[in-house]
């Protein structure tokens, strides 16, 4: 996602647990304001003309807590700031700055209590498997189906499908998608708890599609 000329590209008014990954914020007067965010992590993103990449309070424990894992920064006044005083945590540069791993929040080792720190820490291991080419933790975007024909989209609820949480629907699944996957259409799932009682095959070349709260849901067949 990438925020360009923002005064503030992200403001949070609350939030528990988030994480930023692959974020681009370019001649921005902040990036990420926490505000009322308990945790944030920014993960693999960029910071260019930026004021102040995050404004943060300071609590002095877990509260605000952040991880950044390489961000890379050019032109910065500061990385981490506080939003209540203006405090420099971070500071930033003119140069590009890439960091590694940099936290902020208590630190726990074994069973005490934490520490509350703010500093840089090792890097954690990243398995290659797990990255692109540029060194980042491989991702991949949602696929977007706006040039397909609405013929092309099948709903199993049409062709027999019940969702009703009590009919046996495996064999009119597998049926839907084995035709599918030949003919190259999209399954879709409309809201519903759809049981089996016996393996779904999903076929290699699938493309399956749901609403919210549509699921699966296995089932021993009743004793005869």
């Amino acid at each position: 996602m990438k925020f360009e000329r923002a005064r503030t590209a992200i403001k949070i008014d609350g939030l528990f647990v988030g994480i930023f990954q692959n974020m681009d914020f370019l001649n921005c007067g902040t990036g990420i304001d926490m505000g009322g965010a308990g945790s944030i992590t920014v993960l693999d993103s960029t910071a260019l003309q930026v004021g102040r990449v995050i404004a943060t309070g300071e609590s002095g424990n877990g509260q605000g807590s952040i991880v950044i894992d390489n961000l890379k920064a050019t032109s910065i006044g500061s990385i981490v700031q506080n939003y209540n005083n203006n405090r420099v945590i971070l500071p930033g540069s003119e140069p590009l700055v890439t960091v590694g791993s940099w936290v902020q929040g208590n630190v726990y080792l074994g069973l005490d209590n934490g520490l509350y720190t703010q500093r840089a820490m090792s890097a954690p291991y990243k398995p290659p498997v797990m990255l692109d080419q540029a060194g980042k933790f491989f991702t991949k975007s949602r696929p977007v189906y706006a040039g397909w024909s609405p013929l092309d989209i099948v709903n199993v609820k049409d062709l027999g499908a019940k969702g009703d949480g009590r009919s046996d629907d495996t064999a009119i699944l597998n049926s839907i998608l084995q035709n599918n996957a030949q003919t190259g259409k999209i399954t879709y799932f409309p809201h519903g708890y759809y049981v089996v009682t016996d393996t779904v095959y999903v076929p290699p070349n699938s493309r399956i599609m749901g609403e919210v709260w549509s699921a699966i849901n296995g089932k021993l067949p009743l004793p005869v």
